[in-house]
């Protein structure tokens, strides 16, 4: 069988071959196969590397290792404050007076103490390529309602450039976290910024105090978990609930002043303001006198003299005082 030609079939040009034995054959480039393998593996460890690091960077802003600065105006607070206002002697609430003193303290020296937040989207994470950037992220206010709002003050008339943030450290909860679990986050935050303060008064101490325990009980933990939890006594707690129910109560029964621990405890177990009559306001503080005294309250058979040499300094009993100052000028009118 003869083959077919074909005459429109395009043939390359293709180079003749060199078969001589002396001929010069072009060698390839030699390449380090390990060298290249190691710095694949540089590479590859240097991404992991840097993956992680960024990681740990975000984890640092979400977890509250590292702090963010945050505009007042991003916060929003979910449980509100707890702090009862009593008038001051000057006319201006206790709380105003408060206020005033720590926007001169921070625009003396700073905010010294960064305030405790948590993002209202708790699915929310920090940037990969920026994780301390939280500009335009709404945030929940946690603790430090006073320091945020004397920078509100401060940044009240100052213009865009030279408005104040405030620093802030988050403490996350996880997207998974119930609403009731999320409310009691907040509230235990604000009853441990309080129990850390020392200027906080009994009622105050009792109102934080009490919402809490009231929050824990929704929450189904039992009376010993609960105090566990706060590490406070029995009658503590018992008398914490009782002053969070009453606290319009006892606001009205003792006026403009907050009622000493003593006071409150009473008022709770019922010993005060249950005929309504108004409880006595405490005197004030007043200087002793330093001397000797012949004290004789009764001349009857058998009684002895006594000589007192007594030392009262400015203390808060001023009855007592008071009582033995009436003694002293007794017998002084009898002698």
């Amino acid at each position: 069988m003869k083959a077919k030609k074909f005459s429109n079939v395009m043939v390359p040009d293709i180079p003749p071959m060199d078969d001589r034995l002396d001929a010069e054959i072009p060698s390839a480039e030699r390449v380090d196969t390990m060298a290249s393998y190691d710095a694949a593996n540089r590479a590859e460890i240097s991404l992991r590397a840097a993956k992680e690091i960024r990681g740990r960077a975000k984890d640092d802003v979400l977890e509250g290792r590292r702090l963010v600065e945050v505009s007042p105006y991003q916060l929003h607070d979910p449980v509100g404050t707890d702090r009862i206002d009593f008038a001051a002697q000057d006319g201006k609430s206790a709380a105003e007076a408060d206020i005033e003193q720590l926007m001169k303290s921070i625009e003396r020296d700073g905010q010294q103490n960064p305030i405790i937040i948590r993002p209202k989207d708790p699915r929310w994470t920090p940037r990969s390529d920026d994780p301390a950037n939280v500009e335009g992220v709404e945030f929940e206010l946690l603790a430090g309602r006073r320091r945020t709002l004397a920078i509100q003050k401060l940044n009240a008339g100052r213009s865009p450039s030279e408005q104040l943030t405030v620093r802030a450290r988050i403490s996350h909860v996880t997207p998974d976290t119930p609403e009731g679990e999320r409310r009691l986050h907040a509230l235990h935050n604000r009853y441990l910024e309080n129990a850390a303060r020392k200027d906080l008064s009994a009622f105050q101490s009792a109102i934080s105090g009490g919402e809490l325990i009231w929050a824990y009980v929704e929450m189904g933990h039992s009376a010993e978990e609960t105090e566990s939890l706060l590490n406070i006594s029995h009658s503590t707690r018992q008398m914490w609930q009782k002053a969070y129910r009453q606290q319009e109560a006892i606001r009205e029964f003792f006026g403009s002043r907050e009622p000493s621990f003593d006071e409150l405890k009473k008022f709770c177990n019922g010993s005060l303001g249950q005929r309504g009559e108004p409880f006595p306001a405490p005197p004030e503080k007043v200087k002793g006198i330093r001397g000797s005294y012949t004290i004789k309250p009764a001349r009857g058979p058998g009684q002895v003299a006594m000589s007192l040499r007594l030392t009262l300094n400015e203390v808060e009993d001023a009855e007592l005082i008071q009582k033995l100052k009436e003694v002293i000028d007794q017998e002084k009118a009898a002698g």
